[in-house]
């Protein structure tokens, strides 16, 4: 059990090194724009988890602990540098190598016969403890990362503070979208069905659901809440601007709604394009809600 931990968390952590090294050789300071004081403290601490894996090969404890508090020191500096799930794999190497450590650590000896088993006893229970915790860390940010919906999320009515009518408006990224920006507009009710229009697309069948529980909401794994559904209208029409389906994972901040939506299968002009964009849209409520 021991070097199959220990194997896995080196492997683990080689190849998030790799990526991590080959990532930022190709996208340069783009992969990482240092904007303020707390995205430096992130970057430091991600380099810290790269050395972290480094270290680890040599010495679990030491290795293990650099990897998760830089990964903690992350999470709290810069969130932005958690967009990508791929980053999960770092806590899940640190605490592997953790274990590992722990479980190799020397029992300690006593003149009595009975206080060494009674002693190795002890550390048996916590061993079976840290791999029990370990098991239960990684299910739980499996099941806000792979699952559709995570676990634990009820079918309760939406909070008011999301439902009733939201609008902004926002710029497309893609070099084929439409120029100028497009107006957003949803109507929420408090069991999720979502009618309005984007662009001049009206939804049909769209929902907004809970997109995570207190766990992901820690971690700023996923949004608050994804809005979904089908587009059957062009959104530009005279571009001819169309998509199949679209995404908008949204988080609340106070009174707002943040969030960057993504249509699949669109098309312009006629022509396959693949994914539309639109980043960085905030929602404002509407003082009155318009049916």
């Amino acid at each position: 059990m021991i070097r199959v931990a220990r194997w896995s968390a080196r492997v683990l952590g080689a190849l998030v090194v790799v990526l991590c090294v080959t990532y930022f050789a190709q996208a340069g300071a783009a992969a990482y724009p240092l904007r303020t004081t707390r995205d430096a403290i992130g970057f430091i601490a991600l380099g810290a988890c790269l050395a972290g894996m480094i270290v680890a090969w040599w010495w679990e404890g030491v290795g293990g602990a650099l990897i998760l508090g830089g990964y903690l020191v992350n999470v709290a500096a810069s969130r932005g540098a958690l967009a990508s799930r791929a980053f999960l794999a770092i806590p899940v190497a640190g605490a592997l190598f953790l274990l590992v450590w722990w479980a190799r650590r020397p029992e300690p000896r006593a003149a009595a016969g009975g206080a060494v088993r009674s002693g190795r006893l002890r550390a048996d229970w916590v061993r079976r403890g840290a791999f029990v915790a370990a098991f239960v860390l990684v299910a739980l940010i499996a099941s806000e990362v792979v699952l559709p919906t995570p676990l634990g999320l009820g079918d309760s009515p939406l909070p008011a503070r999301v439902t009733g009518r939201w609008e902004a408006r926002g710029k497309v990224v893609n070099s084929w979208g439409p120029p100028g920006e497009i107006a957003f507009v949803f109507i929420v009710d408090a069991g999720g069905s979502v009618e309005g229009t984007i662009g001049a697309s009206v939804l049909h069948g769209a929902r907004l659901v809970r997109n995570r529980t207190w766990f992901g909401r820690a971690l700023h794994l996923r949004s608050d809440y994804l809005l979904k559904g089908p587009l059957r209208d062009p959104i530009t029409p005279s571009l001819g601007l169309t998509c199949a389906t679209f995404a908008l994972p949204l988080d609340v901040n106070g009174g707002l709604l943040e969030g960057a939506l993504t249509g699949s299968n669109c098309r312009a002009q006629d022509a396959a394009q693949g994914a539309l964009r639109s980043a960085h849209l905030t929602f404002r409520k509407a003082a009155t809600a318009k049916r």
